[in-house]
């Protein structure tokens, strides 16, 4: 009887899970007008569901001689509570806690203007510590997954095609004059993010399983090449990192070589997909022109076919032969290699201007930063830290960086190129918004989640969490996809609990 109603309880999680991966990333109210507040409706309606159905299903085992059988505990949650619980004292003690919004709203309760309040940060807490009592069956969250990744990719195909799907450009907008905008998320900083939580967390799953998985190969290649044609650096850099913990996980795990090399050619053909359209937003000498998207054939198609052969080859040659795994140590020592080369390499090769990153890069590794780098990113990052400095116990309350950075940059006589109303790097953004103590206890919760996660071996949930903390360097927490990453974080949490011997990769996510 207890068996069963744990299978209950794993199911519960299941759609829940299936909620915030499947419905979630589609919520609009079709246009991209509201769409920020569309999406902090979705989160809060979904977060409401998500702790009414888990206090429900939290009861039913109490009522048994086997009481709270099914319920996953471990001290990561006492992290959790004092990181959100931190957020809250910020909230009462920052420098700027008493600043009101445009519309008359206290700021730390509400938001400046993305709805990044306490409010929407008690959600996200809610929806992390829910989605960790039960862990969740596999199979249907990663369905709802894949199938909702698919059908944001269809948009997006019908997007470029001119058509305005589901009404969501305003009258007068299209993609050519507003590219920044794409999907049933929108601004594609965002969109990025989400594809940088989803992606390896599908074709993780196909790498790492024994057979089948090919609706989740084809909806993560599909991220991976609306990766490529957004062209995101942060999306770009995630995906890179993807491939090579994939390379890894090969080097490590023979039997994941065959499906890896798979995995990485539905890569390979994303970026030859890349090669072969022509985007005018992009590609076009005058961006905003209302040119259509055309076919064509560049060296990126080539070579992403290229790949395709190479990786497919692959494949075949290690499904006759799998060979010898290789010792972690000698992989660490691999990656400390590549990684030492490489940044050797960039420092010293010559990087043309043209190069857009991989030069200001080259750059800063020579000494020679400057603040406009990265969409002045690099002055942001500077001032923020500056201002930091401050407050560093509480903060200046959550949500409060456009006023604080304003009358920072007022004080000190500086001036931005551009308008921030966040650091554009989501650890900055903690430090200076709820101070040093917040940000400590969040990157040991990462930090450790993520140990947790590689010691009983659920690869997927590592490469989604590690990949979109990566990307997080590069942007910032909004409601748009902030919940999908902490409903994963919950559900990560979930493996954790319990004896490790009921984990396999095989049975839940």
């Amino acid at each position: 009887m207890r068996l069963g109603k744990e299978k209950r309880m794993r199911m519960v999680a299941a759609v829940l899970g299936a909620l915030w991966l499947g419905v979630f990333p589609l919520w609009q109210d079709l246009s991209y007008a509201h769409i920020t507040h569309a999406k902090w409706v979705g989160a809060l309606a979904l977060c409401g569901v998500t702790v009414l159905v888990c206090l429900v299903a939290a009861l039913v085992p109490a009522r048994g001689k086997r009481s709270g059988q099914g319920l996953r505990r471990h001290p990561v949650w006492l992290v959790a509570l004092a990181y959100f619980s931190w957020v809250a004292l910020s909230a009462c003690f920052g420098s700027w806690a008493g600043s009101v919004n445009g519309s008359g709203e206290l700021v730390v309760w509400m938001g400046a203007i993305r709805y990044e309040g306490l409010l929407t940060h008690l959600c996200y807490g809610l929806i992390f510590l829910m989605m960790s009592l039960f862990p969740a069956r596999k199979e249907p969250v990663l369905a709802a997954a894949a199938v909702a990744l698919t059908v944001f990719c269809g948009v997006v195909a019908l997007q470029y095609m001119g058509v305005n799907v589901l009404g969501l450009f305003p009258a007068g907008r299209s993609i050519n004059t507003n590219y920044e905008f794409q999907g049933t998320i929108g601004n594609i900083d965002m969109v990025s993010g989400y594809l940088c939580l989803v992606t390896p967390l599908l074709l993780g799953d196909y790498v790492t399983r024994e057979k089948g998985g090919w609706l989740q190969l084809a909806a993560g290649s599909l991220g991976a090449a609306l990766i490529w044609c957004i062209e995101v650096q942060a999306g770009l850099i995630a995906l890179a990192a993807l491939c090579a913990l994939i390379v890894l996980l090969m080097l490590r795990f023979p039997a994941y070589r065959v499906r890896g090399c798979v995995a990485l050619a539905g890569v390979a053909a994303g970026f030859a997909l890349r090669g072969l359209l022509f985007l005018p937003w992009l590609d076009s000498a005058t961006p905003r022109a209302a040119l259509p998207v055309e076919l064509v054939f560049t060296w990126k198609a080539l070579l992403g076919l290229l790949g395709v052969a190479v990786c497919l080859l692959l494949a075949w040659a290690f499904s006759h032969r799998q060979g010898k795994a290789l010792p972690a140590k000698a992989i660490l020592c691999l990656l400390l290699v590549c990684v030492l080369g490489g940044v050797w390499l960039m420092a010293i090769l010559p990087v043309p201007e043209s190069a857009g990153g991989l030069y200001e890069l080259h750059e800063i590794l020579n000494g020679r930063a400057r603040d406009q780098f990265g969409s002045w990113r690099l002055g942001v990052w500077r001032h923020s830290l500056d201002m930091s400095r401050n407050s560093l116990i509480f903060g200046t309350g959550p949500d409060t960086f456009y006023y604080a950075m304003q009358d920072h940059l007022a004080k000190v006589g500086a001036s931005l190129g551009e308008n921030f109303d966040n650091p554009h790097n989501e650890y900055v953004a903690i430090l200076c918004n709820n101070g040093l103590p917040a940000l400590l206890l969040y990157v040991t919760l990462l930090a450790w989640l993520l140990v947790e996660v590689c010691r009983r071996r659920q690869w997927p949930l590592a490469l989604a969490v590690g990949c979109f903390a990566l990307q997080g360097f590069f942007s910032f927490s909004i409601c748009l996809v902030t919940p999908m990453f902490w409903a994963v974080l919950g559900m990560a949490a979930a493996q954790c609990g319990g004896p490790q011997k009921a984990q396999t990769m095989t049975e839940v996510i």
